[in-house]
């Protein structure tokens, strides 16, 4: 069983989203490009994208101690969100350095 949940705030509201449509995931290169929407019809896309030979690979040690796994990783990741909220003009959130995206797995 899976269960995401990813939280904004912005301009001091709460927006919680459950569902997602992801059309890039690549944890070789740190890509990530998703859509949602929360409950009351506001939807936001989020492209984070880690800096060409600036991605770490990390070994993460499981947390029973069985093993290892490793995690991609990129403080200073490239990001771009666009908020749209109903009855609003849409907003665009971007920064050039300062993004952190971690991913494991494929």
């Amino acid at each position: 069983m899976k269960s995401r949940n990813a939280v904004l705030w912005h301009d001091g509201e709460k927006y919680t989203f459950r569902k997602f449509r992801e059309s890039l995931r690549d944890s070789q290169k740190l890509k990530w490009n998703l859509e949602c929407t929360d409950a009351r019809g506001t939807h936001v896309e989020v492209s984070v994208c880690g800096r060409e030979g600036f991605v770490h690979h990390l070994p993460y040690m499981k947390t029973d101690c069985s093993g290892r796994f490793e995690v991609a990783n990129d403080s200073l990741a490239l990001a771009r969100l666009v908020l749209q909220r109903p009855g609003s003009a849409a907003e665009e959130l971007v920064t050039d350095s300062g993004a952190v995206l971690e991913m494991v797995g494929n």
